[in-house]
C-alpha cells in the first residue's frame, strides 16, 4: 500500500497535468473561492457540476485530502420533529421507518447540525450538540451517511474514500482506517485507482459508506444505504449494516426495505409527519398491526 503522503503528491501531479491539458475547465473554476463550504455544497446538495468541481479541485493539490470543513450547509424547509426522551444505545442498531416524507431524513440532518433545531435538546455522551457545526459533530464521533452518496466522481476510489479522514489528524491511524474500509470492502482495494465515476451503483454506496468509516465513528447514520441497488446488492449491503455493530459501532439506520431492516434492528421507531408514532424491537414492529397495515397493505 501506497503511504498517503505519496498518494497525495501522486494525485496533485495528475490533477495538475489534466487541469492543464483542460484550460476551458481550469477557467471555468478559476475566479471560484476554495472553502470548505464550497466543497460541501458539490458533494452534498449536488447543486455544481462535474466540470466546475473538477476546476475547483485542482487549485489546492491537498484539498482532497482535508476537504470537509462542513458535511453541509443549507437548511432546507423546517419540519415539527417530536423525538422526545429517545437515546440510542452503546452497539446497537435503531432503524426509522415512515412513509416519504415523514421526517426520516430531516432526522438525521437535524442530528448533524445540517439542519436547525429550534427547540428540544440533542445529547451525545452527556453534551449538548444541537445547532453544533457539522465538523465538531464529525470529531465527537457521529457521522453520516447521505442518501445521495455524493461523490466525487472525477477522482478515484481512493481519494474519495480518503475525504473522510479530514478530522484525523494521525496518518498512521488514516492508514489503519483505510486498511478496515478495505478489508470490509475488498472489492474497493482492487478498484482503488479507478475513477468513482466507472463505479456500479452498489461499489458507489461501498465508496460513500467507507468514507464515513474513515473516522472511526461511535454512530454511523446511514440513509437509505440500498436506495435503487439490487435485490442481491441490498442483502450485502445490510450485511455489512450487521457487521459493523461487531466494531462496536452503534448504527441509526433510515431503510425503504423494511421487513430487512427491521430484522437486524434491535430497536426501530415508526415516524409520521415528524412524530413518532410506534416504537418497540425491531421483532416487535415486524409482528405490529401497524406494520401489516401501513408497509404490507393487509
Amino acid at each position: 500500500d501506497k503511504p498517503i503522503d505519496d498518494m497525495g503528491k501522486e494525485v496533485a501531479t495528475r490533477r495538475q497535468e489534466e487541469a492543464e491539458a483542460h484550460p476551458s475547465k481550469k477557467s471555468e473554476g478559476k475566479d471560484k473561492k476554495i472553502t470548505p463550504q464550497f466543497i460541501t455544497k458539490c458533494l452534498y446538495n449536488n447543486e455544481l457540476g462535474d466540470g466546475l468541481l473538477y476546476a475547483a479541485i485542482n487549485k489546492d493539490k491537498y484539498l482532497y485530502n482535508k476537504a470537509l470543513g462542513e458535511w453541509m450547509t443549507w437548511a432546507g424547509h423546517y419540519w415539527d420533529l417530536d423525538y422526545y426522551n429517545r437515546a440510542l444505545d452503546a452497539v446497537e442498531t435503531v432503524c426509522v421507518i415512515g412513509s416519504n416524507g415523514s421526517g426520516k431524513s430531516t432526522l438525521l440532518r437535524t442530528v448533524m447540525g445540517a439542519q436547525r433545531a429550534f427547540e428540544g435538546r440533542i445529547h451525545f455522551e452527556g453534551r449538548n450538540i444541537q445547532n453544533r457545526r457539522t465538523e465538531e459533530i464529525v470529531k465527537m464521533g457521529i457521522v453520516y451517511v447521505p442518501e445521495e452518496r455524493m461523490l466525487f466522481k472525477p477522482l478515484s476510489v481512493a481519494e474519495n474514500i480518503l475525504m473522510g479522514a479530514y478530522v484525523v489528524s494521525d496518518k498512521k491511524q488514516i492508514q489503519q482506517n483505510l486498511e478496515f474500509v478495505y478489508t470490509l470492502f475488498p472489492r474497493l482495494c482492487e478498484r482503488q485507482e479507478q475513477p468513482a465515476s466507472t463505479l456500479s451503483g452498489g461499489e458507489q454506496q461501498m465508496v460513500a459508506i467507507g468514507r464515513g468509516l474513515m473516522s472511526r465513528p461511535k454512530i454511523l447514520m446511514l440513509d437509505e444505504p440500498s436506495l435503487g441497488l439490487a435485490p442481491l446488492l441490498v442483502e450485502g449491503v445490510l450485511g455489512t449494516v450487521r457487521q459493523l455493530k461487531t466494531e462496536g459501532i452503534t448504527i441509526l439506520l433510515v431503510e425503504q426495505n423494511v421487513r430487512e431492516a427491521l430484522d437486524l434492528a434491535d430497536r426501530g421507531y415508526v415516524l409520521q409527519t415528524g412524530r413518532i408514532i410506534r416504537e418497540g424491537t425491531g421483532r416487535e414492529l415486524l409482528e405490529s398491526d401497524i406494520f401489516r397495515t401501513a408497509f404490507l397493505g393487509i
